[in-house]
C-alpha cells in the first residue's frame, strides 16, 4: 500500500483501537467510530483529488484493495449504530429474534450479490477495468439504486459495493458473536477451571497464525475449514478474531512483509536454540 495511504489507515485504526479501550457501550463507540471513519474517508478522498492516479492499474488498485478498508469499516460501524439503537430491550428470546432476522437480511444481500461475491473472493481481475475504473459506464445490471449519488470523483461502480460486502461480513461475525455471548453477568467458560490461557500479542498475528496451520494442513488431515480453526483459537485463548477475511486481506497487501509475525516466532526460536547451544542448562 502507498505509504501516504498506509499512514491514513494506521491512524484510522488507532482511533478505533482507542475507542474500544475508552469505552464499553457499544453504541457510543459505534457513534464516535462513525465519526472517525468519516474523517478518514475524507481524508484519503482529498488526497486522491489532489494527487492523479498515475495508470490505469493504479486506479483499479486504489478502488478494488486500499478504499475498501477505510469505507467497509466505517459501514460497518453504521450497521453497528443502527443495531444498537433499534436493539430490543426485552428478553433472550426477543433478543435472539432480532438478531436472527438481522441475520436472514445479510444472507438476501449476499444472495442478491453472488455474482460479484465470487469474483471477488475467487481472486479473479478479468473485470477489474470494468468494476474498479471510474471512466467505465456500468451497465443498468450493475447499477445500484443506493449509490446513483455517489461522487463520481471517489468512486468506481463497483468499489462501494465491494465495501459493503466486506462491511457485511464484518457485521455477520458481530451477529454471531451477539448470539454467542454468554447472559449478562455469568463469567463461567467452559474448561476454565483453571488459570485462563489469553492472547496477548497482535490479533493480526494470531490470525497468520491460524492461516498458517490452514495452509499446512495441521488439523483434521487437513480437512478443518479455516472457520473451525478461528473458532478454537477464539476458544482456547479467549479472544475475538472479529472478521478475520478481512485482516486477512490486509495481510495480504502489506509491502513491507507479509508474515511479520511469523517471521518473529522463527527468528525468537532460532535466538533460543542458539543461546542454548552457547550456555547449555
Amino acid at each position: 500500500m502507498e505509504p501516504a495511504f498506509q499512514n491514513l489507515h494506521d491512524l484510522f485504526m488507532h482511533e478505533l483501537r482507542d475507542l474500544h479501550s475508552e469505552e464499553t457501550d457499544m453504541l457510543i463507540v459505534s457513534k464516535r467510530a462513525i465519526d472517525a471513519g468519516m474523517m478518514a474517508m475524507q481524508g484519503l478522498r482529498e488526497y486522491i483529488i489532489a494527487n492523479p492516479f498515475k495508470n490505469q492499474q493504479d486506479e483499479i488498485s486504489f478502488f478494488k484493495e486500499v478504499k475498501p478498508l477505510f469505507q467497509s469499516r466505517l459501514i460497518y460501524w453504521l450497521k453497528v449504530f443502527h443495531y444498537e439503537l433499534n436493539k430490543p430491550t426485552g428478553g433472550s428470546a426477543d433478543r435472539e429474534a432480532y438478531v436472527l432476522g438481522e441475520q436472514r437480511s445479510l444472507k438476501l444481500f449476499f444472495d442478491h450479490h453472488i455474482d460479484f461475491y465470487r469474483y471477488c473472493r475467487s481472486g479473479a481481475t478479468h473485470l477489474d477495468a470494468r468494476y474498479f475504473c471510474r471512466a467505465q459506464k456500468a451497465s443498468p445490471a450493475d447499477l445500484d439504486i443506493e449509490l446513483l449519488d455517489t461522487d463520481h470523483q471517489f468512486s468506481s461502480s463497483h468499489s462501494s459495493k465491494l465495501s459493503r460486502l466486506y462491511a457485511h461480513e464484518m457485521f455477520a461475525d458481530f451477529l454471531n458473536s451477539e448470539l454467542e455471548s454468554p447472559p449478562q453477568g455469568s463469567q463461567y467458560i467452559p474448561g476454565n477451571e483453571g488459570v485462563p490461557i489469553h492472547w496477548t500479542a497482535s490479533k493480526a498475528g494470531l490470525i497468520e497464525l491460524m492461516y498458517a496451520f490452514n495452509s499446512c494442513g495441521v488439523f483434521n488431515h487437513g480437512k478443518a475449514s479455516i472457520n473451525q480453526i478461528a473458532h478454537l483459537f477464539e476458544q482456547v485463548f479467549h479472544i475475538r478474531l472479529g472478521n478475520y477475511y478481512r485482516t486477512f486481506q490486509e495481510i495480504r497487501i502489506r509491502k513491507k512483509g507479509r508474515t511479520v509475525f511469523l517471521d518473529q516466532l522463527r527468528e525468537k526460536v532460532v535466538e533460543r536454540m542458539d543461546d542454548t547451544d552457547e550456555h547449555p542448562r
